[in-house]
């Protein structure tokens, strides 16, 4: 599970993202806001192919 903490500044963001997003195994929730996920390129890509 990941949860955003884009507000806490990008500090090492992306070495973070990547460290969990290649850990996970079988699947990968993510919680967010619309705001947060749309600042994140990778997320965007995630949540776009979606069903809303």
């Amino acid at each position: 599970m990941i949860v955003s903490e884009l507000s806490l500044g990008p500090r090492a963001y992306d070495v973070r993202m990547h460290i969990a997003l290649t850990r996970a195994t079988m699947q990968c929730v993510v919680v967010a806001t619309y705001e947060e996920i749309a600042v994140d390129e990778r997320l965007r890509a995630l949540a776009e192919g979606m069903p809303a």
